[in-house]
């Protein structure tokens, strides 16, 4: 009997760049309301604290910047690296990141709530208790992050790879999942695992998933 091969996410999207040199970032460059941002890198604690509202950053990029507390609402960053930044604390909504990588970062505790994640990689990402409730997912790899604890209750998420992640005890309850991957991840505890039906996971995951849909279904297995 023919088997029917399961649909792999797609691959996130890497920024474009033009060919126009980045400048470094001066008082100008302090993403008011409103503004709009190209060809810029940004490094220090200029935006740690600030409110972020209305504002678009295009062909940017962070090095080692600190978001810390930020406020972000209603803020486009599109053909953006983020590296080595920390996210701690951050109140994101209705933000969005459009061909993006983040890496080596930290966002512990921080919220992006009702935001939009398009051909984005968060690779080595610190996400443990972070809350990505009510936002959607498209074509996004989070790769050997941490994200014991997050919250991904009401997300959707299409074409989304989880590769090598910690994700003991995050919540899924009531996503919509759309060619959704777990490889390797660890998933001890997870809530809402019924609401990733179609879901692939390979690796220890499977054994967790397996566990906590049975917890669910008010099974008790001793292994």
């Amino acid at each position: 009997m023919p088997t029917t091969r399961r649909a792999e996410p797609r691959p996130p999207k890497s920024p474009q760049y033009s060919s126009r040199a980045l400048r470094p970032a001066g008082e100008r460059d302090a993403l008011a309301e409103g503004e709009v941002i190209r060809h810029v890198l940004y490094s220090g604690d200029m935006l740690a604290g600030c409110s972020l509202v209305q504002a678009e950053a295009e062909e940017v990029r962070f090095e080692s910047v600190r978001f810390t507390g930020a406020r972000i609402e209603q803020t486009v960053f599109s053909d953006a690296v983020f590296s080595t930044c920390d996210f701690a604390s951050v109140r994101a909504h209705d933000a969005s990141l459009v061909r993006a990588e983040v890496t080596g970062s930290r966002a512990t505790g921080s919220s992006w709530s009702k935001s939009h994640f398009t051909d984005v990689t968060f690779d080595h990402l610190r996400g443990d208790l972070s809350m990505w409730r009510h936002s959607k997912f498209r074509s996004v790899l989070f790769t050997g992050c941490n994200l014991m604890e997050a919250d991904f209750q009401f997300a959707e998420l299409r074409d989304v790879f989880f590769r090598s992640c910690q994700l003991d005890t995050a919540q899924f309850g009531n996503v919509t999942a759309s060619r959704v991957r777990f490889d390797n991840c660890t998933m001890a505890d997870l809530g809402g695992p019924g609401a990733l039906r179609g879901s692939r996971v390979t690796g220890p995951g499977a054994l967790d998933i397996a566990l906590a849909l049975a917890r669910d279904a008010g099974i008790s297995i001793a292994l």
